[in-house]
């Protein structure tokens, strides 16, 4: 998990998403009656069985759990209790993803028993603020999603990276940061979850040595 590197998951969930908001799923239902909801497994339920597939869906949603209870118990033995903080950066602001009330966060600190990065407000759902004001951040990991590229998010990802929070943080000091696709999108299907698992899992599998051994 060492260096900048960028994640080159969410091929299938693209895939994924373009049906179900294709012309013919929302001709059948409002997507806004499938987001108020927020649960990622109620939600793709709703759309299984408004496209007759909820047998499918179910099979999918227990594949997916077992997959999980694996994942959980090989990122125990390789994380060793190191943490990891989520934050997207958007054209306007940065976005310190919290540790609950979105899928995203529920499937890395609940599901998969993964150690959240400590800041001044960690219990927050999500915190958004500008740039220069980035808190310090106690974590291992620092995952990053660009958002907005083409509006301007590079420009706010400069300004974070040139400030004396963001380059005190042991994650940018140790070369533990890592680019990573719309993750927040994906973790709203069984599909998009497997992938966030797998990239999960390579970027664990590529620890440096010295970390592995002291876990």
């Amino acid at each position: 998990m060492g260096g900048i590197r960028k994640s080159e998951a969410g091929l299938n969930h693209r895939r994924f998403l373009s049906f179900f908001l294709s012309d013919r799923f929302q001709g059948i239902a409002p997507v806004s009656s499938l987001l108020a909801d927020r649960s990622w497994v109620n939600n793709y339920r709703k759309m299984a069985e408004i496209l007759g597939s909820s047998e499918e869906a179910e099979q999918a949603v227990n594949r997916f759990a077992m997959r999980v209870a694996a994942a959980r118990s090989l990122l125990a033995a390789r994380m060793g209790g190191k943490s990891i903080v989520v934050l997207q950066v958007t054209n306007h602001n940065i976005r310190i993803q919290g540790a609950t009330d979105h899928p995203l966060s529920e499937l890395l600190f609940g599901e998969l028993g993964l150690q959240p990065g400590r800041t001044e407000q960690s219990n927050a759902k999500r915190l958004e603020l500008q740039p220069e004001w980035l808190p310090q951040i106690d974590t291992d990991y620092a995952l990053v999603f660009q958002n907005h590229i083409r509006a301007g998010s590079e420009t706010i990802y400069d300004r974070m990276c040139g400030t004396h929070a963001w380059r005190s943080m042991r994650a940018v000091q140790n070369g533990n940061v890592l680019l990573i696709p719309n993750w927040f999108k994906m973790s709203w299907s069984p599909i998009g979850r497997e992938e966030i698992i797998d990239e999960l899992l390579m970027m664990t599998d590529t620890l440096p040595e010295a970390a592995k051994e002291s876990q």
